[in-house]
């Protein structure tokens, strides 16, 4: 998962699938959405994930109207398709990357 911020979100999210997670460092359910993310991350190579920290890119929050973490943006060249808000588990979570992509190499 790389990190981004607001000067980088618009280019990255435009390019194939991305899933962009808003995040804080403070957050534990963050921490915990992250450890998932990482897992399943090798087994969708169609999406590229960022991890994205909502303190130090405000605007961009306020923008998009982030009003809680974690928050899961799902784009596909450039179009947002799924906002994903809370802790979800694995399940939930690969579910939602099969539905809107190719499908997974391996679970």
């Amino acid at each position: 998962m790389k990190s981004i911020n607001q000067q980088e979100f618009r280019a990255k999210v435009s390019e194939g699938l991305a899933l962009v997670d808003f995040s804080t460092t403070w957050c534990e359910p963050c921490g915990l959405i992250k450890t998932i993310l990482m897992d399943l991350d090798p087994a969708f190579p169609d999406y590229i994930f960022y991890e994205l920290d909502c303190d130090e890119n405000k605007e961009l929050i306020k923008e998009l109207r982030i009003l809680s973490v974690p928050t899961l943006l799902l784009y596909r060249e450039g179009e947002l398709l799924k906002e994903i808000n809370g802790l979800q588990s694995r399940e939930s979570l690969e579910r939602v990357l099969v539905l809107y992509g190719e499908k997974a190499t391996s679970t």
